[in-house]
């Protein structure tokens, strides 16, 4: 016996197969009115048959349909159709249930993609079988795509060729493509009879197999297929002229040139197309081909995430997340990255993982859902994915496994063009982590790194040089310089010291100074100390101790140790107007030296030998000597028969 929930559920189950029976049922009967209609043959027993069962036939006729006309009416729910949905599917289905084509054509496009109505593709296969009988050539073909999928109901990829060809031959371009996909993917042969297909449909002057056959010829004949691409663009097909731009763009056939495709990109988003309006912003955004234009290019990134493509979303969020010429908004950014990730933008998840990562106002950190975000976006091929999903791997408190991965990952984004995972591999060959310490591998990957604009790896190879064997500050300058006119801050600062210095290059004190101070605004400690011993030595600048005084104090309290080491030393001699206080300088060479830095440990040294702000202790002065030689600091270590 069976229970009531089993009953309920098959009751529902034999009810749907009832009320989809019955429906039809009343559209074969409606088809059938249609074709008697047609054929101008009616008996009594047909008339009754259509008065009885022809669903809608005595409903008035809506208001919006605006005449008799039954073209008018389906011309008129055409309009409605952005504006207002049901009033256009009521006009739509009057003017079906009359027989008109077109109107049956719309109605199952509309029940195909669930708009205005319940998606239902077994539905709209009838509205599309009834309009392929009143002779509509694009409702066989739209009938054609669902049997050939079995998404309408019932798979049957004969009948789906056998409309697909009866459509081109009527002129529907889309239809002849569709024909020459499947006789490409079902025959040995079938290349070459698509092909075939393809040139016979355009030279009928049918745009969409004309574009088509470019695209296919895109690589192996560049000048053939964009004049094809060129000729379907001129008849109408905007994928046509995307696809035109973006080869124009790309430079295949002929050399680059943006400015001829940023026509065409505009004629195609004007037509809705939704990657045209992305790909001219981009050009907007970068200046290529047109004047340089954010707010233009934002209207037209917001243009093509209304029409639903998930990159201009994408793009949407990036000007948000980074306040790119509007307010920045990280809440409503995550949240359009969160819905291009949903529609299939992978990049768009790794980004969203980013702001997890850091956090940001109204939204809150997640870093195991960014590292979710990262992998997802890694598995589906896309390369910043795994950069990203690398720099969480490559920790030392992960497992080996996942260490190893993460080097894996840094090297195959590289090779991607992801110049900052080309730095990270640098930075782990300089270091030893993950793999043998290789200074000449490391000065590679920076090199990549480098010249795919990612600036600090410039800085990060101007060390190798600079510190190198032999040391080469002529070549770190100009990497510094690189970097510092590129806006990396790190770049101006080290090339402000060697300029400050003098070496590998002319000393220059005052474009030193000015560099010096431009990158310790911008926070770099680095800077702030160098710019403390421009005013303690009165280099591109008047001697200031006081202002050096807060320059390495603040270098000193930011962790640069140096700083610590410098203030040190000028409290220790002090000047006129600030009494010598060896206590305070002792501390902040004891920190210093804490911290690793040689001189800090040289000078700790030197007061714990004399007892100057420390009690005198001579073994704690050569422990702290021997502490400085291990740090580099070579005038700490002893002399040739010193023990």
């Amino acid at each position: 016996m069976q229970t009531g929930a089993c009953a309920w559920k098959r009751i529902r189950i034999e009810s749907r197969a009832w009320l989809l029976g019955s429906m039809r049922f009343v559209s074969a009967v409606s088809g059938l009115c249609a074709l008697f209609q047609h054929m101008k043959q009616f008996s009594f027993f047909s008339i009754a048959l259509c008065f009885v069962f022809w669903p809608g036939r005595g409903r008035a006729q809506p208001e919006a349909c605006g005449s008799d006309s039954l073209d008018e009416c389906v011309k008129n729910g055409e309009r409605l159709v952005e504006s207002d949905l049901p009033k256009a599917v009521e006009m739509f289905r009057y003017a079906c249930n009359r027989s008109h084509p077109q109107g049956c054509l719309w109605l199952g496009l509309l029940f195909v993609e669930g708009r205005g109505v319940r998606r239902e593709p077994e539905r709209a296969a009838i509205f599309f079988e009834t309009s392929c009988t009143q002779g509509e050539a694009s409702a066989c073909f739209e009938l054609a795509k669902l049997l050939a999928s079995g998404e309408g109901g019932k798979l049957d990829r004969g009948r789906a060729e056998h409309l697909l060809r009866e459509s081109c031959d009527r002129g529907v371009g889309a239809a002849c493509v569709e024909l020459a996909r499947h006789l490409e993917e079902g025959r040995s042969a079938g290349r070459s009879q698509a092909e075939a297909l393809l040139e016979s449909a355009c030279a009928k002057r049918l745009p969409e197999p004309c574009a088509a056959l470019g695209r296919l010829r895109l690589k192996s004949k560049p000048d053939e297929a964009r004049d094809l691409l060129d000729r379907a663009c001129r008849g109408g097909s905007l994928d046509a002229c995307v696809t035109l731009a973006k080869a124009i763009e790309e430079g295949l056939g002929a050399p680059s040139a943006p400015e001829q495709a940023a026509p065409l990109f505009e004629r195609a988003c004007q037509g809705r197309h939704a990657e045209a309006c992305n790909a001219l912003g981009t050009l907007f955004e970068d200046g290529r081909g047109v004047s340089r234009d954010l707010d233009r290019a934002f209207a037209l990134y917001r243009q093509a995430c209304a029409l639903d493509f998930a990159l201009g979303c994408n793009n949407v969020a990036r000007f948000l997340e980074q306040g790119i010429g509007v307010t920045a908004n990280p809440r409503a950014a995550a949240e359009l990255y969160r819905r291009a990730c949903e529609a299939g933008a992978k990049v768009s998840c790794t980004n969203l993982g980013a702001m997890l990562e850091e956090g940001a106002p109204g939204l809150e950190r997640d870093p195991e859902r960014a590292e979710a975000l990262h992998r997802e976006a890694c598995e589906a091929g896309i390369p910043l994915g795994c950069y990203h999903l690398a720099l969480r791997l490559d920790d030392p408190a992960r497992p080996v496994a996942e260490r190893r991965r993460a080097i894996d990952l840094f090297r195959s984004a590289c090779s991607a063009s992801i110049a900052s995972a080309c730095t990270a591999l640098g930075s782990n060959y300089e270091r030893g982590r993950g793999l043998r310490q290789d200074l000449n591998e490391a000065a590679r990957f920076y090199a990549l790194g480098c010249r795919g604009g990612d600036h600090i790896a410039c800085v990060n190879l101007g060390i190798l040089r600079e510190e190198g064997q032999p040391p080469n500050p002529g070549e770190a300058a100009k990497l510094y310089e690189h970097a510092c006119q590129n806006g990396e801050v790190a770049g101006c600062t080290r090339l402000g010291l060697l300029l400050q210095s003098g070496n590998g290059v002319p000393q220059n004190a005052e474009r030193a100074f000015t560099l010096l101070s431009q990158a310790c605004e911008r926070n770099d400690l680095r800077a702030c100390n160098g710019l403390g011993y421009a005013y303690e030595r009165g280099l591109g600048t008047g001697v200031d101790l006081a202002q050096a005084r807060t320059l390495y104090r603040r270098a000193c309290e930011g962790g640069m140790l140096r700083g610590c080491s410098n203030l040190g030393a000028l409290l220790l001699k002090g000047d006129p107007t600030t009494p010598p206080d060896p206590t305070q300088a002792a501390q902040l060479f004891e920190r210093a030296c804490q911290g690793r830095a040689a001189i800090g440990c040289a000078n700790l040294a030197a007061l714990y030998e004399s007892g100057t702000g420390v009690p005198r202790d001579p073994e704690r002065a050569k422990a702290l000597r021997r502490e400085a030689c291990s740090l580099g600091h070579s005038r700490s270590c002893p002399s040739s028969g010193e023990k």
